[in-house]
């Protein structure tokens, strides 16, 4: 998981700042607000949930009458959670 994490953020820079080149859109040094890097925090989950639902660690055990219906969920977050990422 840290090298898809490395690989997101050689491709998406963590800048901190919208436009670099104007001066009202600069943080003061330190502080940071939410909206700078809260969107890689929740990337950085997103990631982790992917991670574990993927290389199918148990984290509960299912009935057998509900599999079916835990395995499409799961994959259907699988699927969101890489949408989302993407957005990030």
């Amino acid at each position: 998981m840290p090298d898809l994490i490395e690989a997101w953020n050689k491709l998406n820079p963590k800048t901190g700042i919208a436009n670099q080149n104007r001066e009202k859109h600069t943080i003061a040094p330190g502080k940071v607000k939410w909206g700078t890097y809260g969107n890689y925090k929740l990337r950085d989950y997103l990631m982790n949930l992917i991670e574990v639902l993927e290389n199918d660690k148990v984290v509960v055990q299912i009935p057998k009458t509900n599999q079916q219906y835990f395995k499409i969920l799961e994959k259907n977050i699988i699927e969101s959670s890489k949408k989302m990422v993407k957005l990030l």
